[in-house]
């Protein structure tokens, strides 16, 4: 009854929308009906075909995927204007969600936070930062050669180890034959401004695959001159940046720069073995943004610099039974930081401190073996790592450009197992165990279990447990080297079913039960903020929640609706429910619209105040649209020009500091434009 309800719905609301928009652009701008050009495929069977890889590494549809799974296309991060991950995540259900005009903060499924419960990967590669542990994403994760995101929340440490708490976010960069460069400009309110182009290229010769991308980005984020007096900020802060702002000398800047490579190159030594090898490297220089703009007035920068070398040789048996990857990977990392004394000194630039990070290591070897023995049924997977990392002490100094001397070193080994039996009717059932060593904390044993049910024809009923834990960073061990891991265990049941050939339903139930919870803040038991940070294991926190997604696709394009509604005993930095759209149409075979829309509900945040005490604010609603124009110029179908509107109806938007620190909230960007173009071959 509700999907007969849902689908109703969808088929009136696209009605509604193609005879508004077809009747009012096609007339107005007087172009052709021409439905022979395809320029972008929306079809539902494009969606389904696509083998995701990333639960357990091996393929899966997502109606027979073990996990729920949030995919957005290439077709339709372009159609959507999402330029980086920053702006992709703001329209995905299970993310929570905050920018504060530097890196952005959140998490996943009600775990929030600077991402450091979160795995990022790309192309199944860690990307997450050596020495803290999280997610760092800036401006460095650029959209233009990806051919898809996959967000997949849910623990994965089973598979991924460390940190894979509340979910993994893949980036499958494209690797495709033929080319693509694009670029744009974008401005708005305050003086923001910002430039990016992006290419990718691949070929094909001779058993022989390369492929490269890159992409580039410079801006300089609005100017909150006004925001940063106003008691959104702590008392003695505010006083500081009017002090500051008037004498002239320290105007609000914060200027970004990020860049990306990746190269490589994959090549088949005959129909069973293939070698690969690939270069990555990920920069982004941020000018601070409103987190911290007492620091970020003239010549502020944080900097994270990770470069990744992968290389792997894959065989298979003549009869599919067995197949095997070996994988060695070199990571290299810098953390950088420069910013001025809070005062003037004797009315001149103050000097210039730092905080640096630089040099540190990491360095890999993974073996997976996939088994189908010929005497039985069913599948058996195991996998077996180690990995060693040569971390460098962080550094605090006033002038001094002392070398950095060596700090704590890891080394963590692993041995993975899944056995997947099928059961009939399309139905599966699977477990899987993991056990870490590691030389500076205890060693976690994880499972994670799964029944696959398939009652009808196109709908799948999973039932999952998952367990995870998030290790405690290096730097958490230095202020306190007794901490432990943290601990979560998730029971899910998730839905997916295929309605008719033109609708697709996700639906997710979880609880999550995380406990020995490791927090970083500068706070006691009496809710007195000291000078230190205090790093512990805190106890537990337990997450309850509804996902679902609806997806209709039609001749013309596509309609996606979503809802994240949270329950459990967090009060803090949570909205309690979410709601989403992407409304994707081919107004003529020449011009195409984007429009994606989300509203979050009221939630609750904490800060310290001006004698250091925890105070308790609402942040209001958040609803925000983002549209995106396409056009195809020209008699070829891959060149277009784009017209981009972020904050389409200019609403004044906030989103919470779960840093709890200043300023009591964030200010989101008013509404701002951008052009650019596009070309395919």
């Amino acid at each position: 009854m509700l999907f007969d309800i849902a689908y109703c719905f969808l088929q009136r609301f696209v009605k509604f929308t193609q005879i508004t928009l077809w009747g009012g652009l096609s007339c107005g701008l007087g172009l052709s009906d021409s439905k022979g050009a395809e320029l972008w495929d929306l079809s539902l069977e494009e969606l389904l075909e696509i083998e995701i890889n990333t639960v357990d590494k091996s393929p899966h549809n997502l109606l027979e995927l073990p996990a729920t799974a949030w995919v957005v296309t290439q077709s339709e991060i372009d159609a959507g204007g999402y330029t980086n991950l920053i702006d992709l995540l703001a329209y995905v259900p299970s993310v929570e969600y905050g920018y504060p005009h530097s890196w952005l903060q959140g998490g996943l499924r009600g775990f929030s936070d600077n991402w450091s419960k979160a795995k990022l990967l790309v192309d199944g590669e860690e990307a997450n930062l050596l020495f803290t542990g999280e997610a760092f994403i800036g401006h460095q994760f650029d959209l233009g050669g990806i051919e898809r995101v996959e967000v997949i929340p849910g623990p994965a440490s089973v598979q991924y180890g460390a940190d894979a708490f509340s979910g993994i976010i893949n980036l499958v960069t494209n690797q495709k034959l033929g080319g693509r460069f694009e670029t744009g400009y974008e401005t708005g309110e305050r003086g923001f401004g910002a430039w990016r182009m992006s290419g990718s290229y691949g070929a094909e010769k001779d058993g022989l695959y390369v492929f490269g991308s890159f992409h580039y980005y410079d801006g300089e984020d609005a100017d909150f001159t006004d925001w940063v007096r106003t008691d959104a900020f702590s008392e003695p802060n505010q006083a500081l940046h009017v002090e500051l702002l008037e004498s002239g000398q320290y105007p609000y800047r914060d200027i970004n720069r990020a860049y990306s490579i990746k190269t490589g190159l994959e090549y088949q030594l005959d129909q069973l073995q293939t070698v690969s090898l690939s270069y990555q490297r990920y920069f982004d220089r941020d000018g601070g943004g409103q987190e911290s703009p007492e620091i970020s007035f003239r010549d502020f920068y944080t900097r994270r610099d990770q470069q990744v070398y992968l290389a792997s040789y894959r065989r298979r048996s003549a009869d599919d039974s067995l197949n095997w990857e070996l994988t060695f990977r070199y990571r290299l990392e810098d953390e950088l930081n420069r910013f001025n004394f809070r005062e003037p000194v004797d009315g001149e630039l103050s000097p210039l401190y730092r905080y640096d990070i630089e040099g540190s290591e990491e360095l890999g070897l993974d073996l997976s073996l996939d088994y189908t023995p010929e005497w039985g049924v069913g599948n058996l997977r195991l996998g077996l790592g180690v990995e060693e990392q040569d971390m460098v002490a962080p550094i605090f100094e006033l002038d001094s450009l002392e070398s950095l001397t060596p700090f704590l070193d890891r080394k963590n080994e692993h041995a993975y197992l899944q056995y997947s039996l099928p059961m009939g009717s399309g139905s599966e059932f699977f477990l899987g165990g993991r056990r870490d060593w590691n030389n500076l904390y205890e060693s976690p044993n994880l499972l994670r279990s799964g029944i696959r049910l398939t009652p009808l024809e196109n709908l799948t009923v999973k039932l999952l447990f998952g367990q995870a834990y998030r290790a405690p960073t290096l730097f958490e061990l230095e202020l306190n080297d007794e901490l432990g891991p943290s601990y979560m265990d998730t029971k899910e049941v998730s839905i997916a079913y295929r309605v008719e050939e033109h609708l697709f339903f996700q639906l997710s139930l979880f609880e999550s039960e995380a406990s020995d919870l490791i927090v970083n803040r500068q706070v006691t038991d009496d809710d007195q903020a000291t000078d230190l940070f205090v790093a512990f294991n805190e106890g537990t926190k337990d997450v309850r929640g509804l996902e679902l997604e609806g997806r209709y696709f039609f001749d013309r394009g596509q309609l996606s609706l979503w809802a994240s509604v949270l329950g459990g005993d967090s009060e803090f930095d949570l909205a309690e429910s979410k709601f989403g759209m992407r409304y994707i149409y081919r107004i003529t075979d020449r011009l195409e619209a984007g429009l994606s829309g989300k509203y979050a509900a009221a939630m609750s945040t904490r800060f310290v105040d001006g004698d250091f005490m925890m105070q308790e604010l609402e942040v209001p609603s958040l609803l925000n649209f983002d549209l995106k124009l396409s056009c195809r110029i020209g008699s070829q179908d891959g060149r277009r020009l784009w017209v981009r509107v972020r904050n389409l109806l200019d609403e004044e938007n906030y989103y919470p500091n779960v840093r709890g620190l200043d300023p009591k909230q964030f200010k989101a960007m008013g509404r701002s434009w951008g052009v650019g173009y596009q070309v395919d071959w």
